[in-house]
């Protein structure tokens, strides 16, 4: 018997609960595997292999699940009217 054939592998067992799930309709920052910035916008629906997320502009962006390497909740800071110097 070889090396690889006396190693067992676990069985795979499903999450209970979707990561992505707390961050549904909510303003949220992803980082993504393919750009050096992240991608902010609405996360508007989580399928089983991509979600969705509505952006600033209207545009829907489909985002691989596998590529997210982050994310969180974002809330923007109040903007102020007076110049910052």
């Amino acid at each position: 018997m070889s090396e690889y054939e006396s190693i067992t592998i676990k069985e795979f067992v499903p999450h209970e609960r979707d990561d992505i799930e707390p961050y549904l309709n909510k303003l949220s920052v992803i980082n993504v595997c393919w750009l050096k910035q992240p991608l902010f916008g609405v996360v508007s629906e989580i399928g089983p292999s991509f979600i969705t997320l509505k952006r600033k502009d209207g545009r829907l962006s489909k985002i691989r699940r596998s590529s997210i390497l982050g994310i969180e909740e974002w809330e923007p800071r109040p903007r102020t009217d007076e110049a910052v110097v």
